[in-house]
Parts: C-alpha cells; sequence; structure tokens
C-alpha cells in the first residue's frame, strides 16, 4: 500500500464527486469544481470556481479492535462543504449540489473504492446550511462517515 486508506478513501471521495455534470444526468456542473481540503483556503488560493465542493477531514477514530490489536475499525468522517456564490437563490443551488452529490456516493462509491480492501459503503448525515460571516458565500456542509478495516503486520 502506498499511501494511508484515509487517504485513499479521501481521492475515492474526490474521484466520485467529480463526475458530477449535467452531461452525466446530475443537477449541476459541481464536479468541475472538487477539491480537498478547507474550502476558505481554496476560496483564497486558487480562484475557485462556483459552486464548489470542498472535501474537509472532520474526525478520525479507531471504533473497536481485534484481540490481538493487528486489525483495527476505523471510522473516517468528512464534511463535504457545497459553497455557492449565487446570491438570488443560493439553497435552491445548494439543495441541488447535495442531491447530486448523494447521488454520486450512491451510485459510484463501490466501483471508486473496489481496490481498496475493507472499505464499507458511505454513512450520510444531516446537512447544515450557513452564510459564511466574512464572505458573499453561502454553503451547506454534509457529513459522509467512511468505514474501513486497517491491519497491521510487523
Amino acid at each position: 500500500m502506498s499511501e494511508p486508506i484515509s487517504t485513499l478513501v479521501a481521492k475515492a471521495i474526490e474521484r466520485t464527486l467529480s463526475a458530477i455534470k449535467t452531461e452525466q444526468g446530475y443537477f449541476t456542473d459541481a464536479g468541475l469544481s472538487v477539491h480537498r481540503g478547507w474550502y476558505a483556503h481554496v476560496i483564497d488560493a486558487r480562484g475557485a470556481t462556483f459552486p464548489l465542493i470542498a472535501i474537509q477531514p472532520d474526525t478520525e477514530g479507531v471504533d473497536k479492535s481485534s484481540g490481538t490489536g493487528r486489525e483495527l475499525k476505523i471510522s473516517d468522517n468528512f464534511r463535504i462543504v457545497i459553497v455557492t456564490d449565487d446570491t438570488s437563490h443560493p439553497a435552491d443551488v445548494l439543495q441541488a449540489c447535495l442531491h447530486d452529490v448523494r447521488r454520486a456516493l450512491a451510485l459510484s462509491w463501490e466501483e471508486e473504492t473496489k481496490l481498496i480492501t475493507g472499505v464499507r459503503a458511505p454513512v450520510i448525515g444531516l446537512a447544515e446550511f450557513a452564510i459564511a460571516a466574512d464572505s458573499p458565500h453561502t454553503l451547506a456542509a454534509l457529513p459522509v462517515g467512511i468505514n474501513f478495516t486497517e491491519k497491521h503486520e510487523a
């Protein structure tokens, strides 16, 4: 394995969400602006296009381990943050993007992770909507949890 499973999972989420394009039957083209990292950094450093999707790490923990302690059940949680600069109907844009994110994860996750041993289907949480206090952007944050098994050999 060339990278930690957590990194492979984040990259799989990025590939999955990058497929979100109207030509693929989605409501939006949010897949044209998918980034791993914090949305504020993307906006500041990369001249972002909107709507944008940022895949932010949230929490990571060990749910349980085997009797030997060499096999760990990991819960890796991300916040999929969708940001729009639309001021006329931002909630409509965010809701369309949320739908597209859920659809992409439902339809493509198994294919994107087939080479990552022990990865399970995503657990999608409750989205929260907000206005960024120091910018003109409106956003939605969708928690997505990925569980996998991490095996350690000497």
